[in-house]
Protein backbone atom coordinates (compact mmCIF):
# COMPACT_ATOMS: atom_id res chain seq x y z
CA UNK A 1 0.00 0.00 0.00
CA UNK A 2 1.45 3.56 -0.74
CA UNK A 3 1.72 5.77 1.88
CA UNK A 4 -0.73 8.48 1.52
CA UNK A 5 0.52 12.50 2.08
CA UNK A 6 -1.23 14.25 4.97
CA UNK A 7 -1.96 17.66 3.44
CA UNK A 8 -3.40 20.64 4.74
CA UNK A 9 -7.35 20.92 2.97
CA UNK A 10 -8.58 23.93 1.07
CA UNK A 11 -10.56 26.03 2.55
CA UNK A 12 -13.75 25.38 0.43
CA UNK A 13 -13.53 21.54 1.42
CA UNK A 14 -12.39 22.01 5.34
CA UNK A 15 -15.81 24.42 5.65
CA UNK A 16 -17.86 22.06 3.98
CA UNK A 17 -16.69 19.29 7.03
CA UNK A 18 -17.65 18.71 10.99
CA UNK A 19 -15.67 21.57 11.51
CA UNK A 20 -14.31 22.08 15.09
CA UNK A 21 -15.24 18.16 15.76
CA UNK A 22 -14.63 16.99 19.61
CA UNK A 23 -13.93 13.45 20.47
CA UNK A 24 -16.29 14.22 23.11
CA UNK A 25 -15.11 9.92 24.97
CA UNK A 26 -12.90 7.83 25.32
CA UNK A 27 -14.76 4.80 23.02
CA UNK A 28 -14.90 7.63 20.33
CA UNK A 29 -11.56 8.15 20.53
CA UNK A 30 -10.27 4.50 20.23
CA UNK A 31 -12.40 4.34 17.28
CA UNK A 32 -10.98 7.10 15.71
CA UNK A 33 -7.37 5.57 15.99
CA UNK A 34 -8.39 1.98 15.35
CA UNK A 35 -10.19 3.19 11.76
CA UNK A 36 -6.80 5.17 11.24
CA UNK A 37 -5.17 1.67 11.39
CA UNK A 38 -7.88 0.21 8.97
CA UNK A 39 -7.30 3.10 6.56
CA UNK A 40 -3.90 2.56 6.40
CA UNK A 41 -4.30 -0.89 5.48
CA UNK A 42 -3.04 -2.64 8.52
CA UNK A 43 -3.02 -6.74 8.61
CA UNK A 44 -2.47 -6.54 12.34
CA UNK A 45 -3.31 -4.36 15.16
CA UNK A 46 -2.72 -4.52 18.97
CA UNK A 47 -4.97 -2.49 21.52
CA UNK A 48 -3.62 -2.39 25.00
CA UNK A 49 -5.73 -0.56 26.95
CA UNK A 50 -3.52 0.56 30.40
CA UNK A 51 -5.88 2.92 32.06
CA UNK A 52 -9.59 3.16 32.57
CA UNK A 53 -10.45 5.09 35.69
CA UNK A 54 -11.39 8.69 35.32
CA UNK A 55 -8.93 9.12 32.51
CA UNK A 56 -8.26 6.74 29.59
CA UNK A 57 -4.78 5.77 28.31
CA UNK A 58 -4.40 3.07 25.33
CA UNK A 59 -1.93 2.16 23.03
CA UNK A 60 -2.84 1.01 19.73
CA UNK A 61 0.02 -0.68 17.28
CA UNK A 62 -0.37 -1.28 13.99
CA UNK A 63 1.59 -2.96 10.64
CA UNK A 64 -0.01 -0.75 7.60
CA UNK A 65 1.55 1.70 5.42
CA UNK A 66 2.97 4.30 8.01
CA UNK A 67 2.98 7.71 7.82
CA UNK A 68 5.47 9.34 5.73
CA UNK A 69 8.55 11.32 8.01
CA UNK A 70 7.31 14.74 6.31
CA UNK A 71 3.84 14.09 7.00
CA UNK A 72 4.76 13.24 10.41
CA UNK A 73 6.86 16.28 11.31
CA UNK A 74 4.86 18.89 9.41
CA UNK A 75 1.28 18.12 9.49
CA UNK A 76 0.18 15.15 11.77
CA UNK A 77 -2.08 16.62 14.50
CA UNK A 78 -3.31 20.11 12.90
CA UNK A 79 -6.80 20.82 11.95
CA UNK A 80 -8.12 20.28 8.02
CA UNK A 81 -4.96 18.49 7.58
CA UNK A 82 -5.54 14.52 6.59
CA UNK A 83 -4.49 11.21 4.23
CA UNK A 84 -7.95 10.64 4.19
CA UNK A 85 -10.22 10.11 1.27
CA UNK A 86 -14.03 9.98 0.67
CA UNK A 87 -14.23 6.04 1.45
CA UNK A 88 -11.87 6.58 4.29
CA UNK A 89 -13.12 6.21 7.71
CA UNK A 90 -13.60 8.60 10.33
CA UNK A 91 -12.98 12.17 10.22
CA UNK A 92 -11.18 14.34 8.07
CA UNK A 93 -8.10 16.29 9.58
CA UNK A 94 -9.93 16.46 13.00
CA UNK A 95 -9.81 13.61 15.34
CA UNK A 96 -6.04 13.50 16.27
CA UNK A 97 -6.32 17.12 16.62
CA UNK A 98 -9.01 17.06 18.89
CA UNK A 99 -7.47 14.04 21.02
CA UNK A 100 -4.46 16.55 21.00
CA UNK A 101 -6.43 18.91 22.63
CA UNK A 102 -7.72 16.94 25.39
CA UNK A 103 -5.19 14.38 25.81
CA UNK A 104 -1.65 13.67 25.57
CA UNK A 105 -0.92 12.38 22.02
CA UNK A 106 2.26 10.06 20.98
CA UNK A 107 2.88 8.90 17.40
CA UNK A 108 5.61 6.92 16.34
CA UNK A 109 5.65 5.42 12.42
CA UNK A 110 7.41 4.74 9.60
CA UNK A 111 6.19 4.81 6.01
CA UNK A 112 6.30 2.05 3.81
CA UNK A 113 9.58 1.62 1.61
CA UNK A 114 11.60 4.18 4.37
CA UNK A 115 14.09 3.87 6.47
CA UNK A 116 13.25 6.63 8.94
CA UNK A 117 11.02 6.67 11.79
CA UNK A 118 9.49 9.62 13.29
CA UNK A 119 7.75 10.79 16.05
CA UNK A 120 5.31 13.61 17.43
CA UNK A 121 3.84 14.12 20.74
CA UNK A 122 1.24 16.49 21.62
CA UNK A 123 -1.22 17.63 24.05
CA UNK A 124 -2.19 19.56 26.51
CA UNK A 125 0.64 21.16 29.17
CA UNK A 126 3.20 19.50 26.89
CA UNK A 127 6.03 20.72 24.51
CA UNK A 128 4.97 19.53 21.00
CA UNK A 129 7.73 17.77 19.89
CA UNK A 130 8.75 16.21 16.45
CA UNK A 131 11.46 14.52 15.08
CA UNK A 132 13.01 11.91 14.21
CA UNK A 133 13.50 8.29 16.51
CA UNK A 134 15.74 4.71 16.58
CA UNK A 135 13.89 2.19 14.07
CA UNK A 136 13.31 -0.34 17.36
CA UNK A 137 11.08 2.76 18.75
CA UNK A 138 8.38 0.99 16.84
CA UNK A 139 8.77 -2.70 17.37
CA UNK A 140 5.31 -3.89 16.43
CA UNK A 141 6.88 -3.42 12.54
CA UNK A 142 9.75 -5.19 12.73
CA UNK A 143 11.83 -3.38 10.86
CA UNK A 144 8.68 -2.55 7.98
CA UNK A 145 5.94 0.01 7.80
CA UNK A 146 3.35 0.87 11.02
CA UNK A 147 2.10 3.26 13.44
CA UNK A 148 2.16 3.17 17.14
CA UNK A 149 -0.27 5.51 18.51
CA UNK A 150 0.19 6.23 22.59
CA UNK A 151 -2.95 8.45 24.10
CA UNK A 152 -2.57 9.49 27.63
CA UNK A 153 -5.36 10.98 29.89
CA UNK A 154 -7.93 11.23 28.24
CA UNK A 155 -11.37 11.99 29.76
CA UNK A 156 -13.40 9.38 30.27
CA UNK A 157 -16.65 11.06 29.72
CA UNK A 158 -15.73 14.26 28.47
CA UNK A 159 -19.17 15.77 28.28
CA UNK A 160 -19.08 15.41 32.25
CA UNK A 161 -15.44 16.52 32.65
CA UNK A 162 -16.49 19.88 30.43
CA UNK A 163 -18.74 20.46 33.35
CA UNK A 164 -16.30 20.63 36.29
CA UNK A 165 -13.54 22.12 33.04
CA UNK A 166 -15.30 23.81 30.16
CA UNK A 167 -12.06 24.85 28.78
CA UNK A 168 -11.70 20.99 27.80
CA UNK A 169 -14.33 21.61 24.71
CA UNK A 170 -13.47 25.25 24.07
CA UNK A 171 -13.51 25.34 20.17
CA UNK A 172 -15.04 22.45 19.90
CA UNK A 173 -18.67 20.62 19.56
CA UNK A 174 -19.77 17.83 21.01
CA UNK A 175 -22.39 15.57 18.92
Amino acid sequence: MIVPPIRQLECACSDALLSQHSVTSLQECLREVLENSIDAGASSITVRLLGCEAWGTFVVEDDGCGISCASMLCLLGTRYASSKSLSSLGYRGEALASIAQQARLKVVSRGAGSFETAVVELGPGVQARRGLCPPHSLPHAAGGSGTCVEVTGFPIDLRAFSRVHPSATQGGQSR
